[in-house]
């Protein structure tokens, strides 16, 4: 019986099913072979940053259990930083997390942003700096 040879790309490991193995390496779906940074986004919000693109990657994991220690409300903080424009980047985005693929959706009313959320396990990208504010 012949041995069976794991892929290294991400739409392999996506076809046969091995996002645990996948997950361990959390490559920006951006760049590609950039290997996702811990970073943190507010206070005690974990994420993982590409050093490359600016993008950053939150578990829904993270964002649930930060959600949960800030109560049901949380105030609005208005943007202060530069000016947001989301990559330009029309192919499909592989999540870094569990493999499967990302929908991209916009947000906001007119703000022109655009996130991108992983259908396996919630979790978002977020486009160079749309996650900082």
């Amino acid at each position: 019986m012949p041995s069976l040879k794991l892929p290294e790309d991400a739409s392999s490991v996506m076809a046969i099913g091995l996002s645990a193995s996948y997950k361990a390496r959390m490559n920006c779906p951006i760049c590609g072979t950039v290997i996702l940074e811990p970073a943190n986004l507010d206070q005690n919000l974990p994420a993982h940053a590409c050093a490359e693109c600016g993008g950053a990657w939150l578990s829904s994991n993270e964002y649930w259990r930060w959600l949960e220690a800030h109560g049901p409300t949380l105030p609005e903080k208005p943007y202060e930083g530069p000016d947001i424009t989301p990559a330009d980047n029309s192919r499909a985005k592989i999540c870094p997390e569990c493999g499967h693929l990302m929908l991209r959706y916009t947000v906001g009313h007119g703000t022109g942003i655009a996130l991108d959320q992983c259908g396996g396990c919630n979790g978002i990208w977020f486009d160079r700096e749309n996650g900082t504010s």
